[in-house]
Formats: structure tokens, C-alpha cells, sequence
């Protein structure tokens, strides 16, 4: 006999709003008190974030109190400001998982500009906790990508081997939820190796044993689940009346019933198990053993014994009130009374079950239409929008560039005439004091007047560009195009000794033609107008990848509803800092990192290179076009590097125009 459990099962769990369990109580009442003796603001931060964690579950107003509080404390320290979004992912999982997540990606962003052990493990702990919105999200798919590339990596940088086997046990559990029980085997295999070492006593790996047994009870390895539930077994003493204990009672009922085809025995142990999940009152768990009861049961026609389970289960009105848990039990009761040749109590039994699953089918109906129609209106908005964007590209590029330089010129001259009237006016009126402050608001209005200078010369630029790029490509290009057509013809009408020094005339042109490509894509790409902003950075740190350099391009919080001119500023700030960090730095090594939120873009481009002092290096037409560009953005600029140390880091903060 081949036992399967037969259900998915459901189970919604209540809190006590407003109320703490004991053992957060004594934690917050105990923070709270510290709270009085804490002299700096950062320890009273923390302290504010931990109690905002402690009430995360119990009362979100609460939480939110405590958080705020914690950040104000906080100022702009970046290791606050980065704990707080960690902090608010926990507030807001899991009454809003999208939240949650954008807060843990800036968290995640945040970390990284810090060099510190504790940033580390911070960031570890948030790809981890981020990892779970995603598994909570059904992403399953996305879920593994990250954790295999992003927080496995950083719990090894943290040097934490407890969370990097979590991370493992993690990617076992989605992949025993996919049914593949082979991978799920070999990373809970992986966890199981880690903890042996680092932690041998602990609930964690208690939990890594059970797992990898019930995975090998799917794959008919049960030598080796025997192998796993002892070593389990030696552990249960350590926790006694524990979550884990159930686990363990659950995989060995499975492997009774499916490995050792002893029943009786799998009731005793279940016997156990719903023992245990009503004395530590773990309603859901004891849902799944009664379950499971009720299966072993029927498997053996026990019908008689099996029908009160499933009444008393059908009696549980939490569990019952999760439509898909309905539909299966209403299923069970005609299965069961239809075996005892009851008929008028299966016939109505099948009319309720069919009558929920029409009932489900019709809802999952709604669902998939409005999850269409909402796709629908995007698409439709986005090809409007991408529609505007070209029109009014096409519409900029005609812009003469003449009436553009005069512009520039009358508007600096009748700022300077503006400026020599207002001070011959006021110069002879004014007392010292008031001329100081008269000349310093002149400055401040020369100074945002220089501003629109610099942003009408950069749009002036940019417009330059597209026009000289389309030129190149269409013209030039086009030109160079039909040259190597006419000498293909040609060569092939010449004799052979001719032959090789025409191919090679060709070749040549082959590579100017690239070379100009190569030009007009590096002064405006294409990419950037059609695919948007990512893409274009993505193509931008690969075209200058090679087996002297290597580029780890991230980023996070994509949006594609920025105006044009912003991302064109964004690519060509990170176009210069890459050539800086290349041809400069002799950089081996460059990581670019960028993210965004609603009101702000962060970029962070790091390298390995020979590093710079920032205050005598040559600033030159690179690093002027690029602060012009922040300041366009009324952007902030941090350079970490000197001429002593390896490597330079710089960090960018961007206002976008909303």
C-alpha cells in the first residue's frame, strides 16, 4: 500500500491584537526601561526598532509609532537610515508583501555602500527575509535566482554559516513544494553539512534532518530516512513540547505508512502528534494529523473509525472557513459515506461539494478576467507612452541647435546686465551688513541661474548627439555600407594574385563600418528610446566587459516612468564613471549598483583600481560633465577614495522630477 497525502491544506492563524505574549513583553518592557538609561541616538534608535519588530505582529500602529521614532533618532547615520527600511519590511510582512519587499531592497542597496561586518549580515538577513516574500508570493522561480545569486553570497561574505544554511533549507523547501525531491535533498544535504559543525544542537538542524527524510520518503530512500529520523531522534530530548517535535512525529507516521507498510504503528505516532499539537496549541498541525489519521483509515476500509475524524474535523470553523478547505473535506464525506453504501448521504455530500467548486471555479474565473483586463490597460498605456516619448523625441531632434546656442548667449548676457543694474541700484543705499547679505543672494540666484545654464548646454548636447549619431549611422554608415558592396563585386571579377589584397581592403572597411556603429551607439543608443532605462545600462557595463574586466551590474526597484532627458543624464553619468574606473583606474574589477524609489535614484559605482586623491586630481571634461549632470538632477556627490589606497567608490543621490 502506497501512502500519498491527499490534501494541501489551508489554515489561517489569529493574533491577539494588541496584546503581547508574555515573552515579548518581558523584551519590550525591558527595552523600554533601557530606553531612560541610553545615552547616544543611535543606541536609542535600535533600541526603537526592535520594539517597533516586537510589536510588528500584534499592532501595526504601534509598530509604525516605534519605527518613526527610531528613524528620527537615527538622523543620517547610514547604518539607521539602512536598519530602518530593514525594520519596516518586517512591519509590513505580511499585511502588504510588495511593500515589504521594496523596503528590504532598500535596505539591501543601502547596506552595500557600508564596509562593515554588521552591514554584512544585515544585508544577508535581508536578502533572506526577502527571499521568503517571494516564496510567500508564489515566485518561486524568482525566489531560487535570488537566493542562489545574491543571498547565499552574502551570508558567506557575513560569514554567518547558521544563515547560509537557512538560505539552503530555504531553496529545499521550494523545490519539495515543485515535487523535486532530488534537489530538495541535496540543499537540505547542504544545511545538514554546515550545522554538523557550526551548530550541532540546534532546532535548525533538527528541522534539516526531518526534511531531508520526508524528501528521501518520496524518492523510496528509506534506508536512508531511517539514517536521518535517529539522528533527529537524538535531538528531540533538547526540545521537548516543540513545533519541531510535531515535524518529526509527521515524517516518521509517512515513513511507517509508506516504508514499512506498518499502520498501526503510523496511528500510534500520529496519536502522538495530535497529542502534542493540542497541548501546545498548534491548531493547524493538528488539522494535518488528523488528516493524515482519517487517510491511514480509509486506506484500510476502516470506514466506521474514519468518519468521526472527518466530522470533527468539519467542525473546526477557522479551518472550514478557507473555501478550498470546505471543498475538500465535502469531497471526503461523499468519498467515505459512497465506500459504506450510503448513497443519500453521498448524494448530498456531492451536491455541496459540486456546489463550492462551481463556486471557486467562478471566483478563479473573475480573478483571471481582471488580471487580464488590468495587463490589457498597461500594455495600452505603456505603447501610449512610448508612442508620446518618440513623438516628442522626433519633435526635439528638428530643434535647430543655432537657436539653441543663442538662447544660451542672450540669457547668460541679461543675467550679467540684470545682475550690474540691481548692484549699481543698491550699492550706494546699502549699510555693510545688508550688502553682505545682498551679495550673498546674488551669488545664490547667480548660482541656480548657472544651473539652467548647464541644463540647457546638456540638453543642447544631447540633442547634438542624436543628430550627429544619426547622421553617422545613416549616412556615413549607409556610404561605407555600399562601398564594401561595389568592391564584393568587384574582387570577384579580378584575378586570384588581385584577390587577397582586395579582401583585405574589405576587411578594413568591415571594421570602420563596426567602429562608426560603435560611435553613434556611444552618443545616443538605441537601446535607451526603446527599452528604457535598465537595459540600456545593462548593454552600457557589458559592451565594456573583457578578459581584463569584469562588471557586476545590479539593480533594483525598476520603474519605467521616467521622463526621457532624467535617463539620458542617468546613462551618461554611469557611462562616464565606467570609463574613468577603465581607462584611468586600470580597473580589474567594477561593481554598479543602482536603485530607485519613488522620489530618488541612488547609483554607486565601485572599482578596484589604482584610486585618486579627489581633491587634486585633474577634474577634466569627465568629472565636470559629470557633477553638472548631478547638479542638474540637484543631485549630491560622494567620491571615497585616495591616492594612497586601492580602489575608489563613488555614491550619487538623485532628485527625480515628478
Amino acid at each position: 500500500m502506497k501512502f500519498t497525502i491527499a490534501f494541501l491544506l489551508v489554515f489561517c492563524t489569529a493574533n491577539s491584537w494588541g496584546q503581547l505574549p508574555s515573552d515579548k513583553q518581558r523584551l519590550v518592557d525591558s527595552l523600554t526601561a533601557s530606553l531612560k538609561s541610553l545615552k547616544s541616538d543611535t543606541a536609542k534608535a535600535r533600541a526603537n526598532f526592535l520594539i517597533s519588530s516586537s510589536w510588528s505582529d500584534f499592532d501595526f500602529e504601534k509598530a509604525q509609532g516605534y519605527l518613526k521614532t527610531g528613524r528620527q533618532l537615527g538622523g543620517k547615520d547610514r547604518l539607521m537610515q539602512a536598519l530602518s527600511y530593514f525594520y519596516e519590511g518586517r512591519i509590513f510582512d505580511p499585511r502588504d508583501l510588495e511593500k515589504s519587499s521594496q523596503a528590504y531592497l532598500t535596505a539591501i542597496s543601502l547596506f552595500n555602500k557600508l564596509k562593515t561586518k554588521e552591514a554584512y549580515l544585515l544585508k544577508a538577513r535581508a536578502y533572506f527575509n526577502y527571499s521568503i516574500n517571494l516564496y510567500k508570493q508564489n515566485e518561486s522561480k524568482k525566489c531560487v535566482d535570488v537566493m542562489l545569486n545574491e543571498g547565499i553570497p552574502a551570508g558567506k561574505e557575513s560569514r554567518d554559516s547558521v544563515l547560509v544554511s537557512k538560505f539552503y533549507i530555504m531553496l529545499g523547501k521550494v523545490f519539495m513544494n515543485n515535487q523535486q525531491w532530488e534537489k530538495a535533498a541535496a540543499y537540505f544535504k547542504q544545511a545538514i553539512d554546515l550545522l554538523e559543525i557550526v551548530d550541532p544542537k540546534s532546532k535548525i538542524l533538527l528541522t534539516a534532518y526531518t526534511r531531508l527524510a520526508f524528501a528521501y520518503c518520496h524518492v523510496d530512500k528509506f534506508n536512508q530516512v531511517k539514517m536521518e529520523l535517529d539522528k533527529a531522534k537524538k535531538l528531540i530530548a533538547f526540545f521537548p513540547d516543540s513545533r519541531e517535535l510535531l515535524d518529526y512525529y509527521e515524517v516518521e507516521a509517512v515513513y511507517l505508512m509508506m516504508g514499512l507498510q506498518q499502520d498501526n504503528q503510523a496511528l500510534a505516532t500520529l496519536d502522538k502528534g495530535l497529542a502534542l499539537a493540542h497541548k501546545i496549541r498548534a491548531d493547524d498541525r493538528a488539522i494535518t494529523f488528523a488528516f493524515q489519521k482519517y487517510n491511514v483509515l480509509v486506506n484500510n476500509e476502516k470506514f466506521e473509525k474514519a468518519l468521526p475524524i472527518l466530522k470533527q474535523i468539519a467542525k473546526d470553523t477557522q479551518f472550514m472557513d478557507v473555501p478550498f478547505n470546505r471543498q475538500q473535506v465535502y469531497k471526503e464525506f461523499n468519498n467515505t459515506y459512497a465506500s459504506m453504501g450510503n448513497k443519500n448521504e453521498a448524494y448530498n455530500w456531492l451536491q455541496q461539494y459540486a456546489k463550492i467548486t462551481d463556486s471557486l471555479n467562478e471566483l478563479k474565473s473573475k480573478k483571471e478576467i481582471n488580471e487580464l483586463e488590468i495587463k490589457f490597460r498597461n500594455a495600452e498605456n505603456q505603447k501610449k507612452i512610448v508612442e508620446l516619448n518618440a513623438a516628442n523625441e522626433k519633435n526635439k531632434l528638428k530643434a535647430k541647435n543655432n537657436r539653441l546656442i543663442g538662447l544660451i548667449v542672450s540669457l547668460f548676457l541679461l543675467v550679467v546686465a540684470v545682475f550690474g543694474w540691481m548692484l549699481y541700484r543698491k550699492s550706494k543705499k546699502l549699510s555693510d551688513q545688508e550688502e553682505l547679505n545682498h551679495k550673498q543672494e546674488i551669488k545664490e540666484i547667480a548660482q541656480r541661474e548657472q544651473i539652467k545654464i548647464a541644463q540647457a548646454m546638456l540638453q543642447g548636447q544631447e540633442e547634438e548627439r542624436k543628430r550627429v549619431a544619426q547622421d553617422l549611422h545613416d549616412g556615413l554608415g549607409g556610404m561605407l555600407a555600399g562601398v564594401k558592396m561595389n568592391l564584393s563585386v568587384f574582387v570577384a571579377k579580378e584575378r586570384k594574385e588581385e584577390q587577397a589584397e582586395l579582401y583585405g581592403i574589405i576587411e578594413q572597411l568591415d571594421k570602420s563600418a563596426s567602429e562608426l556603429r560603435r560611435i553613434a551607439y556611444n552618443m545616443m543608443p538605441e537601446t535607451l528610446l526603446r527599452f528604457g532605462l535598465e537595459t540600456s545600462l545593462r548593454e552600457l557595463c557589458e559592451s565594456f566587459v573583457s578578459s581584463q574586466l569584469t562588471i557586476d551590474f545590479q539593480y533594483y526597484g525598476s520603474k519605467n516612468d521616467l521622463p526621457i532627458q532624467e535617463q539620458i543624464s542617468i546613462y551618461r553619468i554611469v557611462q562616464e564613471l565606467l570609463t574613468n574606473a577603465y581607462k584611468h583606474a586600470h580597473a580589474k574589477k567594477i561593481l554598479v549598483q543602482c536603485s530607485q524609489d519613488e522620489k530618488n535614484f541612488l547609483i554607486t559605482v565601485e572599482d578596484d583600481g589604482g584610486g585618486f586623491d579627489p581633491h587634486t586630481v585633474n577634474q577634466g571634461m569627465g568629472l565636470a560633465n559629470i557633477r553638472n549632470r548631478v547638479d542638474y538632477l540637484k543631485g549630491t556627490i560622494e567620491i571615497v577614495a585616495g591616492a594612497k589606497q586601492q580602489g575608489a567608490q563613488v555614491n550619487i543621490e538623485l532628485k527625480l522630477q515628478r
